[in-house]
């Protein structure tokens, strides 16, 4: 069979030495979600395709989602050039900022002529950029001019060529009718923002223009380490973001066990309550050729958008100290480190958590440009675990001159 994958790959080679192999590290992954195609060879795999055509596009879905979550941005690949002088939090590239998109209209839709009766469509969009969720918008009923001016969803950008995709559909109001997609349309940030912010898109609908239009705009925004924006009312409202929360884990040293037995891995919590909680995982590392299980490398960066409705609710659940070493006890719990160890190669059983580091939001406030990087210890057996922790509000053209 043929695997085709078809899209913009990003190379950084950063940072630069004077010394050979003159790069410390190289980095590469798609800016967008590629395009890829699987074609089976043979008549019997090729007649069962056309068959069970659901098996492919199953198929093209799991390696899709595979990589997106490896090689989409912001997810990147790093291969280190130089172990000697290689260090994470140099080559780490942060995100661009963040995108506020808007889908203000739609025009061109037609009423769909059926047996009983003519089927105006109730439209709504679904907004994404690059590799993330999509979001959507309310529903207009009954129109084909929809208006969605008040409707807005912010995404982190990590490169200006990152494309935005809309998606339109008819809801159906019977479960037993899916919604009609009306068609789709695509276009990078930097285009839209050469554009004044604002364009209209025609939406293609199995490749064919469909004669029905859809107007975006965009404004940018732009990290910042003032903090105004956590508490500006205009960053409040449903789903909009007022800052961002950047998670390094880099390495742990010194595991209190068996090298063979050893395989380790940083449960990062942020420590919302309810619909606000937020959990990710490094990878594990065990004893494998080329790989230190007992001084371990995860070199891996997680992002938290933070919205005012999140900090209002973390900032009314005070933290609470178990036995478990904790950085910071004097406020709100904001990101929890945990070490744990799985099963091992040698087939040991893990030995679960090996200790917890918790942060808080006060402390992030208070921190020289709002950043914490160190290597701390974690549990009381020697180990110890590095990272860097930012906390980032957000600026407007205009209120980098203001604030």
């Amino acid at each position: 069979h043929h695997l085709k994958v078809k899209g913009r790959l990003l190379i950084l080679l950063s940072p630069l030495t004077t010394d050979l192999p003159v790069v410390t590290a190289v980095q590469y992954g798609f800016t967008n979600p590629p395009e890829v195609s699987l074609q089976f060879k043979g008549a019997l795999l090729g007649a069962l395709t056309k068959k069970f055509g659901y098996v492919q596009a199953a198929l093209l879905n799991v390696i899709q989602s595979t990589l997106a979550s490896m090689l989409v941005l912001p997810m990147r690949m790093v291969l280190p050039m130089d172990l000697g002088s290689y260090d994470y939090l140099d080559v780490y590239q942060p995100p661009v900022g963040m995108v506020r998109v808007r889908a203000i209209e739609g025009r061109g839709f037609t009423v769909l002529k059926k047996v009983f009766v003519n089927d105006v469509p109730d439209t709504y969009c679904i907004l994404s950029l690059g590799a993330s969720d999509g979001k959507r918008t309310s529903t207009q009923q009954d129109t084909c001019n929809p208006m969605w001016k008040d409707e807005c969803f912010d995404f982190i950008l990590y490169d200006h060529d990152q494309k935005i995709y809309v998606q339109v559909f008819d809801e159906d109001k019977s479960p037993l009718d899916p919604d009609d997609e009306l068609g789709k349309a695509e276009i990078s940030v930097r285009e839209l923002l050469k554009s004044g912010g604002i364009t209209e898109l025609e939406l293609l609908l199995e490749g064919k223009m469909t004669g029905c239009y859809v107007t975006l705009s965009a404004e940018m925004l732009y990290l910042s380490d003032q903090l105004q924006s956590l508490s500006s009312i205009q960053y409040e409202g449903k789903g909009n973001l007022c800052g961002l929360y950047t998670i390094v884990v880099t390495q742990a040293f010194n595991i209190p066990l068996p090298r063979v037995a050893a395989a380790t891995y940083v449960k990062v919590q942020c420590g919302f309550c309810g619909n606000f909680e937020k959990t990710f995982y490094t990878s594990t590392v065990a004893d494998y050729p080329g790989f230190d299980a007992l001084n371990p490398m995860f070199d891996q960066v997680f992002y938290v958008p933070i919205t005012a409705e999140m900090l209002k609710e973390n900032l009314s659940t005070p933290t609470e100290v178990s036995g478990k070493s904790t950085a910071d006890s004097d406020g709100h719990k904001c990101i929890v480190f945990t070490l744990i160890d799985a099963e091992g190669v040698d087939g040991s059983k893990g030995h679960g958590e090996l200790g917890s580091i918790t942060l808080t939001h006060e402390a992030l406030v208070r921190a020289y440009k709002h950043t914490i990087t160190e290597t701390r210890p974690i549990g009381n057996q020697g180990a110890k675990i590095e990272f860097r922790v930012v906390l980032n509000g957000m600026q407007s053209e205009e209120e980098k001159t203001s604030w």
